[in-house]
């Protein structure tokens, strides 16, 4: 048996029982360790005297079944005051996992709370660069799990989720740190950091810990799920569908969807799974009705157009503020595959605009896309199909400047004036 007295008051603070340490052999570090458990004070702050001399951490006290000693003092000590050379330790121990001298610093004792200048306090140094020993040894000594940056407020657990750090993830994430602490400007994640980075097994390891898979950023709401099709991390999108993500939701500010996002970027392997997981094909923005299919026709990504086309999407379904179909904005934007695989799959060819009228063929001439123009008047377009202003596409692209357009749409007998001049 060992006592452990208070050196102060001489009072009894604990007991231990050789049925305590199972394990055999007891040393002085051990000891402050099992006492800092029961008192709930770091060990880094505690000292063991007998007849008032400091015990040694790699003194042995209990080995054999039998106690070296029967009765200790306990002293508990007040952080030392702040210093920036000792805190600049500190950090550079953090930084370099070297976990031996971050030991001696803490042991002085030091607060591990500080806030360096650059906004972070020792537990972010060391999650940022996957230190977990370092970790470890500052949560042991109080270390704050949800004491962010002073900057942004991104937290150790962010940091080694953005950084796919996993054994530190695990290792804060056991030790209570909010999973859900988004950042103070933006209201960013872990998990949505992980999911950004394509960090699989930190993003599974999250979700597993029962994060919330559909909480969204606090300035425009997107989620893990978002960012992930966004970037084209198959496999992480593959996860968040399957582990129950909404696969629908939108951003708060223009309702993109994961599935629209993946489009625009071309992500096409993304958009097979979205659409075999079934999200909504033809879901447009809150603020324009944009859908997946116009948003990759007017960034050229044809191999998307393709698929989204031979799943069942409208075709000529258009956006809610202007009416331009997917034909039309890729007729505009000058993207001759698009347009051409749009139109052998049946789009209407002379679909105008709802605020203005212009066609396909107006958008592309206005734009001085003579192939464009070429390929639609080829196809049976409506060349003197004119705005609801009167401008046909002769007279928009003469307008333009675009000189080769004219000429080529006047030898297909076309007329540049506007209708109501003639």
């Amino acid at each position: 048996m060992l006592e452990v007295l208070s050196a102060v008051t001489g009072e009894s603070v604990v007991v231990f029982e050789d049925a305590d340490f199972p394990e055999g052999s007891v040393k002085v570090k051990a000891l402050k360790q099992r006492l800092a458990q029961k008192i709930g004070i770091p060990r880094f702050r505690l000292r063991l005297l007998q007849d008032n001399c400091p015990l040694d951490d790699n003194q042995t006290l209990f080995e054999n079944q039998t106690w070296t000693l029967q009765v200790v003092q306990l002293v508990i000590l007040e952080f030392q005051q702040p210093d920036g050379e000792q805190d600049q330790g500190i950090m550079v121990a953090c930084e370099e996992n070297d976990d031996k001298l971050l030991e001696q610093h803490l042991n002085q004792p030091r607060n591990p709370n500080f806030v360096d200048a650059n906004a972070m306090t020792p537990l972010c140094a060391a999650s940022i660069n996957g230190s977990l020993k370092c970790v470890s040894l500052l949560i042991e000594a109080g270390a704050n799990q949800d004491q962010g940056t002073t900057d942004v407020g991104a937290t150790p657990l962010f940091m080694a989720a953005q950084n796919g750090h996993l054994e530190v993830v695990q290792f804060l994430v056991e030790s209570g740190a909010n999973k859900d602490q988004g950042r103070t400007d933006n209201g960013v994640t872990p998990l949505f950091i992980a999911a950004l980075n394509g960090h699989l097994e930190v993003v599974r390891f999250l979700v597993g810990s029962v994060a919330n898979k559909d909480q969204g950023r606090t300035d425009n709401g997107a989620t893990p799920l978002w960012v992930a099709a966004g970037q084209g991390h198959l496999e992480v999108v593959r996860f968040l569908v399957e582990s129950g993500a909404n696969k629908d939701q939108g951003t708060t500010d223009n309702g993109v969807t994961p599935f629209y996002v993946a489009a625009a970027v071309g992500h096409l392997e993304v958009v097979r799974f979205l659409v075999a997981s079934g999200a909504n094909k033809d879901q447009g923005t809150t603020d324009i009705g944009a859908t997946p299919l116009f948003i990759a026709a007017q960034n050229g990504h044809l191999e998307v157009v393709r698929f989204l086309v031979e799943s069942g999407a409208n075709k000529d379904q258009g956006t809610t503020d202007d009416g331009s179909t997917a034909l039309s904005v890729a007729a505009g934007e000058g993207h001759l595959e698009v347009v051409r695989f749009l139109v052998e799959s049946g789009a209407n060819k002379d679909q105008g605009t709802t605020d203005d009228g212009a066609t396909p063929l107006s958008q592309a001439a206005a734009g001085g896309h003579l192939e464009v123009v070429r390929f639609l008047v080829g196809s049976g377009a409506n060349k003197e199909q004119a705005t609801t202003d009167g401008a046909t596409p002769s007279f928009m692209a003469a307008q333009n400047g675009h000189l080769e357009v004219v000429r080529f749409l006047e030898e297909s007998g076309s007329n540049k004036r506007p209708r109501h001049d003639r």
